[in-house]
């Protein structure tokens, strides 16, 4: 009886090899539409992970650019040794990014510590802050696109004509890609960044009460 089974399934084993009909499909799709789907779903995961790979190297560019120039605003100080900057390592994590090593710049003023700390890319209304930490409070620095976030208010009615408008979502001009103070909302008002703004905002951070030049 044993045999018989075992003749039956190694005559059943020899028709699906003679007979293509009787063979199992090589590929774990049931259906061309579950083939195409798989194809296409690897193409899109290995695009994403291109782009994802490009934005962290851009991102981490626009970091090293921004520290280059606060160094550069602050080198007749360390050069006499009245400041001391140091740029310090770093881990971030974010969606489709993962987790990466960045830097933060580190600025040592008597007994005062500022510290230029990355908080990510992949924020709304901008390509990735910064925050200026001191003793005394935080200022946000944003990297903006010209022309700044833009909000847009779509209207329409049943048959009728469809109407947009759109407004910045800050005040103040953003006249060109680059690096921003922003005020924290609702009300977000932008100072470019630059030597003056970068030596006020580090006085701000530092003393008890915010420093307002005249």
């Amino acid at each position: 009886m044993a045999w018989q089974q075992h003749h039956r399934r190694t005559s059943a084993k020899i028709r699906r090899l003679v007979d293509p009909s009787l063979r199992r499909p090589l590929l774990a799709t049931n259906t061309f539409d579950d083939f195409v789907k798989q194809r296409a779903d690897r193409a899109r995961q290995s695009s994403k992970a291109l782009n994802s790979e490009e934005r962290l190297a851009d991102w981490l560019r626009e970091l090293d650019d921004l520290y280059s120039d606060m160094e550069a605003y602050l080198e007749s100080y360390t050069k006499s040794g009245q400041i001391k900057v140091e740029r310090r390592r770093v881990e971030l994590s974010e969606d489709y990014l993962g987790t990466y090593n960045a830097e933060a710049l580190a600025i040592s003023i008597g007994n005062d510590e500022v510290i230029a700390q990355p908080v990510g890319t992949l924020l709304f209304g901008c390509r990735g802050r910064v925050d200026l930490r001191g003793p005394r409070r935080d200022l946000r620095i944003v990297l903006l696109e010209k022309g700044g976030p833009v909000g847009k208010i779509t209207i329409s009615g049943t048959g009728g004509p469809t109407e947009t408008s759109s407004r910045s979502l800050v005040r103040g001009e953003v006249d060109h890609r680059g690096w921003y103070f922003v005020t924290r909302p609702p009300d977000v008002t932008v100072t470019a960044f630059g030597k003056d703004s970068f030596r006020d905002a580090i006085m701000n951070v530092s003393t008890e009460f915010p420093f307002l030049r005249s």
